[in-house]
């Protein structure tokens, strides 16, 4: 029969801001104090650890829809743990963090147990890590601080609100339509549109609903190459998780907008 141990710990932020901390495998040295003294992203989904047992390996399986926080954790003496790991809401602003550690073979049962007992430190030093960051803003919040980036013309704020893997949709019938991924796509995405249109948002309302936000409003400035003039409603749908943009579907009036750039 395999051994295992199963820890948790309530947290009072939401799943989806506890979750992002955790999956962030730069912060494993203020929370995993027994065992990560550095650790350094090698590409390919690995990260190399400096323990205090000596280099280690981290590979994550990492899913944010569903909570998942899988990883494979490499230790110099003690061999492969195979660590099964979930962030649930129990909650709007709080979660559990949960992890099974089945115990590795070349691992002694009092060598695992001491181990379990530093586990349950390190469990209590994330709980405090996350607790101790700011409350993410409301994802309405969120939203209205990205246009007043726009209005600014800041796009450092801009890109402060943008989660790494923000996802950014148009439609292709526009020519700068598409799908883009992370900044270096959001950046693609906005230096496409600059380059056929030149223009401003209006928003008039949004409606909230949970992690998403609808921006109703439209858009006016004028094309590049004719100067042809346009004023075109639009409906910008944002989905926000712990306090950044994880995503943005940019709907505008297609009719109006191939018209005027068709003049």
């Amino acid at each position: 029969m395999t051994i295992s141990a199963t820890k948790t710990i309530q947290i009072a932020r939401s799943a989806a801001e506890s979750w992002d901390f955790i999956a962030d495998a730069n912060t494993m040295p203020q929370w995993a104090i027994h065992n990560v003294k550095a650790i350094r992203d090698l590409g390919n989904g690995r990260w190399e650890m400096d323990t205090v047992r000596g280099k280690g390996m981290l590979i994550p399986h990492y899913d944010r829809e569903t909570g998942i926080l899988d990883h494979e954790f490499i230790d110099a003496n003690e061999g492969r743990w195979k660590v099964t790991g979930r962030v649930v809401p129990v909650g709007p602003r709080e979660s559990v963090y949960m992890m099974t550690l089945p115990k590795p073979d070349g691992l002694t049962m009092e060598m695992f147990e001491a181990g379990m007992r530093l586990m349950d430190e390190e469990l209590a030093a994330l709980k405090t890590c996350i607790e101790s960051r700011p409350v993410a803003a409301e994802p309405v919040q969120v939203v209205e601080a990205v246009y007043e980036g726009f209005r600014q013309r800041d796009m450092a704020k801009v890109f402060g609100l943008l989660a790494a893997d923000v996802e950014i949709v148009q439609s292709d019938e526009l020519p700068w339509g598409g799908v883009y991924r992370g900044h270096e796509g959001a950046r693609e995405f906005f230096g496409r549109l600059r380059s056929y249109v030149g223009s401003t948002v209006t928003i008039e309302r949004m409606i909230s609903a949970a992690d998403h936000v609808a921006a109703v409003g439209w858009t006016e400035g004028t094309v590049n190459v004719t100067g042809a003039a346009f004023r075109v409603p639009i409906v910008h749908l944002w989905e926000v998780r712990a306090g950044k943009a994880v995503g943005a579907q940019f709907c505008i009036d297609h009719p109006t907008m191939l018209q005027a750039l068709a003049a």
